[in-house]
């Protein structure tokens, strides 16, 4: 070795495996701490609330805008494409199309709270309902008004008691008495007997209005003729993280709900008994650590003999006990206008486990861009040079071995 040049010293073996020990590094600390950037699931969660809410689909809605602050509870000036990301001002909005008075109020003034509203186009559109929602706030409850009063002027005032005038035998007699001054003895005479005065009849008092029906009683009235029913819910106890599953649910009128658990998926349904059910209903599934796609219409009609089924294909997009929520929608016309009000939520637990294969084909998948250009081309480079390196090293030991053999060697 003492013929090598000193140029062969630099591909050592040595230097190889620190060369080694630097990609291993790098493909370790790629692995551990560049975890891929998930998009803005806040965002698209937002963005979701409000296609729900043009169509007024107002379960919808609130489900959306509530996984959106559970993502991300801080309301932004200027999100993506320019438009505001406000949740609790737009879940406020769909809480009170609902119903919902004191959950919509709640949100309102969290948002009055965070401020960002403020400098966004809806600010006069924000101050009107603050403004509404504290004067509500501040007023005393509801109490019920007489329509008719006498303090209005509108009962009947009292008649007067009619009164009977002297007869025409006391007008003579009194007029015989006054004109002779002089004291006569009178002559008795029997006292005709006096007719007795008819009362006038009663004037008639203005009749007694109506009592019209609050729009509360109108809409008690409404449920008070539904029918009741029974709901389904069935989805999969366990479930493996990136694999998605058919989850279904069931509505049956009373009477019609004979075969509503036969041929379920999954064998672990949950039957609930409604009290109301309206012709219309609406199903909606809602869970944060899922991605839902929904393959059945979300509102349907009830009745025709047997149940009516909805359906979502449910992905889980982590592991742990998760949740699913159904939310359970009537729907009702009020003064020639359909109006939502939710019945009940059916809330399950899901296990979900761990799926390590799948987790890292969807790595690799997803991001394979990153990987190529921070460790195939790396890790491409190395073996590249590695080879180049081994070739020369064969070509000066050949080499050197040539000059030892030859004429002056020792």
């Amino acid at each position: 070795m003492a013929g090598m040049p000193r140029s062969g010293r630099k591909y050592s073996v040595r230097d190889s495996l620190i060369y080694m020990r630097a990609a291993l590094f790098v493909v370790c600390a790629t692995l551990l701490f560049a975890v891929p950037a998930r998009a803005d699931e806040a965002w698209n969660a937002y963005a979701a609330g409000i296609v729900a809410s043009n169509k007024q689909a107002w379960a919808e809605a609130v489900s959306d805008f509530r996984r959106a602050i559970a993502l991300n509870p801080t309301e932004r000036a200027a999100g993506l494409g320019g438009e505001p990301y406000l949740p609790h001002y737009r879940l406020s909005l769909a809480l009170e199309h609902m119903g919902d008075v004191r959950g919509a109020r709640a949100e309102l003034l969290e948002s009055e709270r965070q401020g960002v509203i403020g400098k966004t186009k809806y600010i006069a559109e924000f101050r009107e309902r603050v403004n509404r929602v504290k004067m509500t706030a501040a007023l005393p409850p509801p109490t019920q008004t007489i329509a008719f009063s006498s303090t209005h002027g509108l009962l009947p005032m009292p008649q007067p008691v009619p009164v009977a005038t002297r007869t025409e035998t006391e007008a003579i007699t009194m007029t015989t008495a006054t004109a002779s001054p002089q004291p006569q003895t009178p002559t008795p005479q029997p006292t005709p007997p006096q007719p007795t005065p008819t009362p006038a009849p009663p004037t008639p008092g203005p009749p007694t209005p109506a009592t019209v029906a609050s729009p509360i009683s109108l809409i008690d009235q409404l449920f008070a003729n539904l029918s009741p029913g029974t709901t389904v819910f069935d989805p999969p106890p366990e479930m493996k993280v990136g694999r998605p599953a058919r989850v279904i649910a069931r509505m049956a009128a009373a009477g019609e709900d004979a075969h509503i658990t036969e041929n379920l998926p999954h064998n672990a349904a949950t039957i609930v008994k409604q009290q109301h059910i309206t012709p219309t209903m609406s199903l909606a599934l809602a869970g944060d650590a899922f991605d839902i796609a929904t393959a059945s219409p979300t509102e349907q009609l009830i009745g025709g003999g047997s149940f009516t089924e909805w359906r979502w294909d449910v992905k889980p997009k982590s592991s742990g006990q998760r949740r699913l929520d159904l939310h359970i929608v009537a729907i009702l016309r009020v003064d020639g206008e359909e109006k939502q009000k939710e019945l009940s939520v059916i809330t399950r637990k899901v296990l979900v486990h761990a799926d390590p294969i799948g987790a890292t084909g969807q790595f690799i998948v997803s991001y394979w861009e990153y990987l190529s250009s921070t460790i195939i081309i790396p890790l491409a480079l190395f073996f590249y040079h590695g080879r180049r390196k081994a070739k020369k090293k064969r070509g000066i030991s050949k080499d050197g071995g040539h000059h030892r053999s030859g004429p002056g060697s020792r």
